[in-house]
């Protein structure tokens, strides 16, 4: 990361918060290299609809184990942002992103070994993604009479 964050001039990061054990020692990990590279980092909530260290918090670090505590508990926080608004055609003409020749050799999305990864010796990907596998999938469907049917 650091790297990456000095290559690409970095200056904010912006991250989903992970109530999981496993996502917030990642994103502790990740924020504090960030700190060390003069990163600001912007976690924002929206896995969930309320705050769940709040909720824990507000009930004496313990999760609710009835909905009435939930509701209880949530009653005497924030209420809820309101939607944002919805994207539009009309909203996206607002937004524009200068584009250089050299784009994607600048902000393509890096291989194993650009980011520093041994990757000799590992298996192939298990299971293929991508829009190209996708649309493969989906023509191979389609293709089935009883199955467009239903």
């Amino acid at each position: 990361f650091p790297r990456l964050f000095k290559e690409w001039n970095i200056a904010k990061l912006s991250i989903e918060y992970d109530s999981e054990p496993f996502g917030k020692e990642r994103d502790a990990a990740i924020k504090k290299l960030a700190s060390e590279a003069g990163v600001e980092v912007i976690v924002r909530i929206s896995h969930t609809l309320y705050d769940l260290d709040k909720i824990i918090e507000l009930n004496g670090g313990q999760p609710p184990l009835t909905y009435k505590r939930f509701q209880t508990l949530i009653s005497r926080m924030e209420p809820l942002e309101m939607p944002v608004e919805t994207i539009t055609p009309e909203v996206m003409k607002k937004c524009t992103t200068p584009v250089s020749d050299d784009h994607d050799e600048k902000y393509g999305v890096p291989s194993l070994e650009e980011l520093g990864f041994d990757t000799d010796g590992l298996p192939s990907a298990v299971w293929p993604g991508g829009e190209t596998e996708a649309l493969t999938r989906l023509e191979r469907h389609l293709e089935r009479k009883a199955w467009v049917a239903n």
